[in-house]
């Protein structure tokens, strides 16, 4: 727990740094995680599906930095028990293109995950927690609704610095301040 304070600490004080100017904006995702590794796996649940909240904020008109915390809970696939994971991304973003109806982006960051498995009484098995750090790159698209109120889809893969584990998918929805 001790690491996530410190990671928490470090990512909203970096992100205040930034946030006294312009092209900040706050936004709510719904976020879905696929596995692809047998061993190192991004998340144990079933179907795991998660929501959050997410900063950004603009450093250049070409690159921003965001700022995402998610929880996400889930049964896990053996059946006997849950997961429950606070996830937190830090993530650069190069906006290499800007249209009218859509502006694409690519992403690279860490992800800090603390997982809790909670496993049913039946199982001999103590509930238990741990901390994993991930990369993740990724890319996506902001479409614009309204002035400050956008749309936005994104897809990343993990990797525990070792290989590839799986792949993220959020949509959400944010608005510029």
């Amino acid at each position: 727990m001790k690491k996530l304070l410190v990671f928490l600490t470090i990512m909203i004080a970096t992100t205040n740094i930034f946030s006294q100017s312009s092209n900040f904006s706050v936004g709510v995702i719904g976020s879905h995680f696929h596995n692809d590794s047998n061993e190192n796996k991004i998340s144990e649940a079933d179907n795991p599906y998660g929501y959050g909240l997410v900063m950004s904020k603009g450093i250049t008109k070409d690159f921003s930095i965001a700022l995402t915390g998610e929880y996400m809970q889930g049964d896990l696939k053996s059946g006997f028990g849950e997961e429950k994971d606070l996830r937190f991304h830090f993530t650069g973003i190069i906006h290499p293109f800007t249209f009218d109806s859509f502006q694409p982006y690519l992403s690279g960051g860490f992800v800090y995950t603390y997982r809790n498995f909670n496993y049913d009484s039946n199982v001999q098995k103590s509930d238990d927690s741990e901390d994993l750090i991930n990369g993740r790159v990724g890319m996506g698209v902001n479409v614009p609704i309204l002035k400050n109120l956008f749309v936005n889809g994104d897809l990343g893969i993990y990797t525990d610095g070792y290989g590839y584990v799986g792949w993220g998918s959020n949509l959400g929805i944010r608005i510029g301040l």
